[in-house]
C-alpha cells in the first residue's frame, strides 16, 4: 500500500513504523496455499451476516451504554460468530468462506455497533430527554445518516495520517487480523473443532445471560442486588447502594475492560461511595442517604475528571490532529485518494 497520489510520503523522521501497512487481504494476513486463493470479500452472505451482527451488537451496545458508559466495538464477537456460522455452511456448499468476507463481517458488524455512541445515542440524545427536550425518531436517524458520511470523509482522510504516515499499531485491528488468520489458515478438522467452539461458547453465555436476566427482572426470582452488611461513615452502606449486583452484563463488562481499568473505576466508586458520600451526609448537605440525592452531587467530582483527563489527551495528540486539518486542506487540490464524490459532498 503507497501514499495517495500527489502526496509524498513521510519523511523517515516522521514515521514510527513502515510506511507502507500491510493490506488486510488473505496474503497480507499471513494465509497461504488454498486459503490466499479465495479472493471473495463483497458477498451477500458475508455482509448480510455483519449487518444482523452488527443490529445485535448495537441494541446491546445501546442498552450496555445506557447502564454503564461502556460499550464494545465487537469485532472479535464478529469475526468468530461470522466464522462460526458461515464457515462450515460455505463448505457444505463448495464455496468456502474467505479471510476477506470475514474481514468485511467484522468491519460491517463494528461500523453497525458502533452507532449509538458515535450518533450520540449514550451521551447527548438520552441528556435532552432529562431536560425535558424529545428528539423524533426522524431526526435521530437523519443524525446517524450525517454521522456516518461524514465519518467516511474524515476516515480516508485520517487513514493516510495514521497508517501510511504514523504506522499506529491499533491492538484491536491487530488482534482481529491475527484472529482471522488463525481461523482460516486451521484445516477442516481443526476449523470444526475451536473455532466453531468458542462460537457455540459465546451463543452459550448470551442464552444464559438472557435466561438470567429474565429471572432477575420479569419473574422477581432473583434479587437485582444483594445488599452488603455495616455501617460506614455512620451510614449505613446498603443506603449508599453498596453490594453486589446480579448482573451477568456487568461481569462480562468487568472481563473484556481488563483487571487494570476494573480496578481504577472500583477505586474510583469507592472513594466516591466510601468516603465522600458518607461525609456529605455526616456534613448535613444532604439530608438523606441514597442514590439520587448523593448522585448529583458525586457526579461532579467525575465530571472534573473526564473533561480534564480529554483536555490532556487532546494536547498530547494536537501533532496528529495538526497533520489531519493539513491532509484535509489539500484534498481540493489532489483530493487524497478519495472517491470524486466524497469531494462535491
Amino acid at each position: 500500500m503507497s501514499a495517495s497520489p500527489g502526496h509524498p510520503a513521510a519523511p523517515p523522521e516522521v514515521a514510527v513504523g513502515p510506511v507502507a501497512p500491510v493490506p488486510v487481504t488473505a496474503a497480507g494476513l499471513g494465509l497461504a496455499g488454498a486459503a490466499a486463493s479465495q479472493g471473495r470479500e463483497w458477498t451477500a452472505r458475508s455482509l448480510g451476516m455483519g449487518l444482523l451482527i452488527g443490529a445485535l451488537l448495537a441494541v446491546t451496545n445501546l442498552y450496555m451504554g445506557m447502564k454503564t458508559g461502556w460499550w464494545d466495538s465487537g469485532s472479535i464477537t464478529a469475526t468468530v460468530l461470522g466464522f462460526s456460522g458461515l464457515a462450515a455452511y460455505g463448505r457444505r456448499r463448495g464455496v468456502p468462506y474467505t479471510p476477506l468476507e470475514n474481514n468485511l463481517t467484522q468491519t460491517a458488524a463494528s461500523a453497525v455497533g458502533a452507532m449509538p455512541a458515535s450518533a450520540g445515542l449514550l451521551g447527548a440524545l438520552p441528556a435532552l430527554a432529562l431536560l425535558g427536550t424529545g428528539v423524533p425518531g426522524w431526526g435521530i436517524a437523519a443524525w446517524g445518516l450525517v454521522l456516518g458520511v461524514v465519518g467516511v470523509l474524515v476516515a480516508g482522510v485520517l487513514r493516510r495520517r495514521l497508517l501510511e504516515q504514523e504506522a499506529l499499531p491499533f491492538p484491536t485491528g491487530i488482534a482481529t487480523a491475527e484472529l482471522i488468520s488463525t481461523l482460516h489458515a486451521a484445516t477442516p478438522t481443526e476449523a470444526q473443532g475451536a473455532p466453531a467452539g468458542r462460537g457455540r461458547t459465546l451463543v452459550g453465555a448470551g442464552v444464559v445471560a438472557m435466561v438470567l436476566t429474565w429471572m432477575r427482572d420479569s419473574r422477581g426470582w432473583l434479587p437485582g442486588m444483594v445488599a452488603l452488611p455495616g455501617r460506614v461513615g455512620g451510614v449505613a452502606l446498603e443506603s449508599l447502594t453498596w453490594g453486589v449486583g446480579m448482573s451477568p452484563m456487568l461481569l462480562a463488562v468487568g472481563m473484556m475492560t481488563g483487571l487494570q481499568l476494573a480496578l481504577s473505576m472500583l477505586l474510583g466508586s469507592g472513594l466516591a461511595w466510601g468516603v465522600l458520600a458518607p461525609g456529605l451526609v455526616g456534613a448535613g448537605v444532604v439530608s438523606g442517604a441514597g442514590y439520587e440525592p448523593l448522585s448529583s452531587w458525586l457526579m461532579w467530582p467525575g465530571v472534573g475528571l473526564m473533561v480534564g483527563a480529554s483536555v490532556v489527551s487532546l494536547v498530547v495528540q494536537a501533532r496528529d490532529f495538526l497533520g489531519a486539518a493539513k491532509d484535509l486542506r489539500s484534498v481540493g487540490a489532489s483530493r487524497g485518494g478519495l472517491p470524486g464524490w466524497t469531494v462535491g459532498v
